[in-house]
């Protein structure tokens, strides 16, 4: 590794050694800071958060708590267009000027009545139902459309005002069963169900599959 004036071998062998001893992502940023906007192999995008390679690699899946922050939401209730008679919530937000939709679709997994949790930028969400309205179905088209990575690297401050958001709107109208649907970045997933687990200790896992063989989280609150 070549080093530059900024990030030196000193620094990079102390972010090693803080590894080593479970230092927590928080930590690791209030130490460094900016710098470690200047690795040499560009691995580290420091925004007060990291990537979730970085997550996944150096084991902080399982080490992240996150403390719900208080979130101004707005909330729509719109039609489920699967199931008649079923409600869905689309709750807007927003976040360093970036607009957010935390989606809660109503889903039956293997005979359990869900709210499944979708969380998309409002650009990406307004692309998807158009594509719904236009009478798209293909699964795979529409689950990329709302996946789609933001690049804003804001994880953890939105993983704040989601925590929020959750607690608050599920109490408020009496939710009592969510669940999460597999993506095909595995970091991510395992990311936002390590996040929930040891945040909301009240919260319950478990795993089911749905008609279609998909894999999802079920968590009781």
């Amino acid at each position: 590794m070549e080093f530059n004036k900024i990030w030196t071998k000193e620094k990079n062998d102390l972010l090693r050694q803080f590894i080593k001893e479970h230092k927590s992502v928080d930590f690791i940023i209030d130490y460094f800071g900016d710098d470690l906007k200047h690795h040499p192999k560009k691995k580290y995008s420091y925004s007060k958060i990291m990537p979730f390679e970085y997550f996944s690699k150096y084991g902080f899946t399982n080490e992240i708590k996150i403390t719900p922050e208080y979130t101004s939401y707005k909330v729509l209730r719109v039609d489920n267009i699967f199931y008649n008679n079923r409600t869905d919530y689309e709750i807007y937000f927003t976040l360093n000027q970036h607009d957010y939709v935390l989606l809660f679709l109503f889903y039956i997994v293997d005979g359990i009545d869900t709210y499944n949790m979708v969380i998309t930028t409002k650009k990406q969400y307004e692309e998807y139902k158009k594509q719904l309205e236009s009478g798209n179905r293909n699964y795979e088209e529409l689950k990329g459309i709302i996946e789609k990575e933001t690049g804003y690297e804001e994880l953890i401050p939105l993983m704040k005002k989601i925590g929020y958001i959750v607690l608050d709107f599920c109490n408020n109208i009496n939710i009592k069963v969510l669940s999460i649907g597999e993506t095909d970045r595995e970091v991510k997933i395992n990311l936002y169900r390590n996040i929930i687990k040891d945040s909301f200790k009240d919260i319950k896992e478990t795993m089911e599959i749905d008609n279609f063989g998909n894999r999802y989280y079920i968590y009781t609150l």
